[in-house]
């Protein structure tokens, strides 16, 4: 009753350096390309949508920064991350997921522009997470995304 999900990376730059999002989704929620609009995975049935039983799902997210910033910036940063997620998934973050975020910098050079960080949270996260469901492959008769 579910379609195949799996793992989707995806790239951002900002000035002062890269950002990276890899997302592993087996999410209960259905994944949709946020600039689209379009479905592109989700639960299903014989006559259509369908859930899937609870507590067997997650979505885990790791986000590394080629910047400089401090644990609480990179705390200040997670409910951001949370947001993007939710924009692709539907819904997100119920009680029967148990997603996971991680967050990592490395860089040496401090953004300066906090608006364009949180828009490069957004294009990597939107590329990761409907890479995983776009580049899944059907396994024992659980389908994959058929939209490229």
């Amino acid at each position: 009753w579910a379609m195949k999900g799996g793992f989707g990376a995806g790239e951002a730059r900002v000035s002062e350096g890269a950002i990276w999002a890899f997302v592993v989704t087996n999410c209960l929620g259905d994944v949709y390309d946020p600039a689209s609009g379009i479905r592109l995975a989700g639960s299903r049935g014989k006559e259509g949508p369908l859930s899937t039983p609870p507590f067997l799902n997650t979505t885990l997210a790791v986000v590394v920064f080629e910047l400089l910033l401090s644990r609480e910036e990179l705390l200040s940063l997670v409910p951001v991350v949370h947001s993007a997620l939710a924009a692709c998934i539907r819904p997100f973050g119920t009680l029967y997921d148990g997603d996971t975020l991680f967050l990592v910098a490395f860089g040496r050079i401090a953004p300066r522009n906090y608006l364009l960080l949180v828009e490069g949270i957004y294009h990597a996260i939107a590329e990761a997470t409907t890479n995983s469901v776009k580049k899944a492959s059907s396994l024992c008769g659980i389908p994959a995304c058929v939209v490229q």
